[in-house]
């Protein structure tokens, strides 16, 4: 609820302005966005920059309900990791990987932040990507981008 009224502060309804505030928040869930938004930040270019970022979408979907994460969130962490592992074989098979694979959003996100030219202020920077993943067509980064707005970056 907290997380709510934060929101609506921060962008609220017709021509109201924005209220500046801090809110009080169960910290697990920014803490681990912050920690893919970070990673991002870095604009990996690595082979295995797609997994490592799934692993972090993952480690956030287990553990931003605190010690009890939804069996919401855990299947949609075991679907990811399936749909990577056949996103990979396929690309090892020098195969394209499905149309339809829940990865493909992931990837392209992530290949939109690879294009971005960063200033290397860190704030900016911060803002830069997490619009990126607000605008991206992956859901999951879009929940990461909402979530780490709950994370002081300056």
């Amino acid at each position: 609820m907290s997380r709510l009224v934060s929101d609506i502060f921060r962008e609220p309804f017709g021509n109201l302005p924005s209220i500046a505030h801090s809110a009080i928040v169960d910290m697990e869930g920014p803490i681990l966005a912050a920690e893919t938004l970070a990673y991002l930040m870095q604009q990996p270019k690595t082979p295995n920059a797609l997994s490592n970022l799934v692993d972090l979408i993952c480690s956030y979907l287990h553990g931003r309900g605190g010690n009890s994460p939804t069996k919401t969130d855990i299947g949609n962490a075991q679907a990811l990791k399936s749909a990577l592992a056949n996103w990979n074989a396929a690309l090892l098979a020098v195969k394209p990987p499905a149309a339809k694979s829940i990865v493909r959003a992931t990837d392209s996100v992530l290949k939109q932040i690879l294009e971005l030219t960063l200033g290397g202020d860190p704030n900016d920077d911060w803002i830069a990507v997490r619009k990126v993943l607000a605008k991206g067509d992956c859901a999951r980064l879009k929940a990461i981008a909402k979530d780490v707005r709950n994370v002081p970056h300056r």
